[in-house]
């Protein structure tokens, strides 16, 4: 799936939404420490995010990243392909 790089952008493409719907909610991950701008706060966080989903939605979720990707979004902007972040993005440096 998107791994280290998860911001409000793809996630709204993903699930093609305004972003702006996503705001309150992207907040209140940022609140209980889920994400920090655009990475999890952990690996730990994204692995078990993807081993609680059953298959068929994880299966579903890298199509809609890979479409995301590909094509760019609906207003024409295509999210920034996932990157490693260095250890001060992380926080952990």
């Amino acid at each position: 799936m998107a791994q280290t790089d998860f911001s409000a952008e793809l996630a709204a493409a993903v699930l093609e939404l305004p972003v702006d719907e996503l705001h309150e909610s992207w907040r209140q991950l940022e609140d209980a420490h889920m994400v920090r701008g655009r990475w999890f706060t952990h690996d730990v966080v994204g692995e078990v995010l993807q081993a609680s989903m059953p298959e068929p939605i994880r299966a579903s979720l890298r199509e809609r990243i890979v479409r995301t990707y590909a094509h760019g979004t609906s207003n024409g902007h295509t999210p920034a392909r996932p990157r490693l972040p260095s250890p001060a993005e992380r926080g952990t440096g």
